[in-house]
């Protein structure tokens, strides 16, 4: 099978090619400047940027006829809200579209959405009405849409907070439990070990699977449940404190000011925040299940990798 990874110089576009190639297929990434560590890898890079038309045309043709694309590439973070639906939204319009002009649509086209794109609750399920919270949220839903509208078959997977190796988004979270701490917070969550995300577009890809929705995740877990794991992990008992949620806001609020002043794209802003104090951000897996998608990674095994990797790296 020949697949075509976009994004894959990310934290997930990188474990998305490497799962392919172990799987023992042929693997292009569109990326828009060439990496070193994929070529080294074995991958075969296209230049493409979502936001510039002409330059996917150019990138699909380079890149010839797939079997499976895998559309990976979207901003979590954003130097202006716009950027969001220019890149998330716009973005996959343009490449649905080009696909479609150089007449190289694939026979399969996996989207990874996110559970943003319906909006917080608890054991959310495929066939809840999508409600996102945020901009963010709201691109990825108006990508969903573009794909559905595309006519390609297509397989839309919609993981909750991805982690694992390579990834620096939970730095901080592990950073406050080593240090002994933790929100006294009552909140659901469910995360994505990204091993696991990438096994379900492997064995998609390989099945053929298409026209379904699925949420992506290791089930649901209080915030007490992964504090005390990551507190197993590392030799803590973290003491949990109260944190105001008037002091998330303050901080989303700082910077929501640097994007505007700097063009930065700041880790907590004011919609981040906003997501931060919703009391659950949960799915269930039960259509996952259903398709016999492989299995989740344990949360023990899944943080154990990833503290794992952080001490490898000298961050934690």
């Amino acid at each position: 099978m020949r697949v075509l990874v976009t994004g894959a110089t990310g934290f997930v576009g990188w474990h998305l090619c490497r799962a392919f190639l172990e799987a023992g297929h042929q693997v292009v990434a569109m990326v828009r400047r060439e990496s070193e560590e994929l070529t080294s890898m074995g991958v075969q890079q296209v230049l493409g940027e979502l936001e510039n038309p002409q330059s996917l045309e150019s990138a699909i043709k380079n890149a010839g006829a797939v079997d499976t694309l895998i559309h990976n590439a979207g901003l979590v973070r954003a130097r202006s809200l716009d950027e969001y639906w220019h890149v998330n939204a716009i973005g996959t319009f343009n490449l649905v579209q080009a696909l479609k002009d150089c007449g190289l649509e694939p026979s399969q086209l996996i989207y990874i959405s996110s559970v943003a794109a319906v909006g917080p609750g608890r054991l959310l399920d495929e066939n809840q009405e999508p409600h996102p919270l945020t901009p963010y949220g709201a691109s990825k839903l108006y990508g969903e849409r573009f794909v559905n509208a595309s006519g390609i078959p297509h397989l839309i997977f919609r993981p909750p907070v991805i982690y694992g190796p390579r990834d620096k988004a939970l730095l901080t979270f592990f950073k406050m439990v080593k240090l002994g701490f933790a929100p006294k917070w009552e909140r659901h969550y469910s995360l994505c070990f990204v091993r696991d995300l990438t096994a379900a577009c492997v064995a998609a890809a390989e099945r053929g699977l298409v026209n379904k929705t699925v949420f992506v995740s290791q089930g649901e877990f209080t915030l007490k449940e992964l504090v005390d794991k990551a507190g197993s992990l590392l030799g803590k008992r973290p003491r949990r404190v109260p944190l105001p949620e008037g002091a998330i806001s303050l901080v989303g609020i700082f910077g929501g000011l640097a994007r505007c002043l700097f063009r930065m794209a700041p880790m907590l802003s004011p919609e981040k925040a906003k997501e931060m104090k919703q009391p659950a951000w949960s799915c269930s897996t039960k259509l996952y299940n259903e398709l016999e998608l492989p299995g989740p990674t344990c949360l023990e095994e899944g943080f154990r990798k990833t503290v794992q990797w952080y001490k490898e790296k000298g961050m934690l």
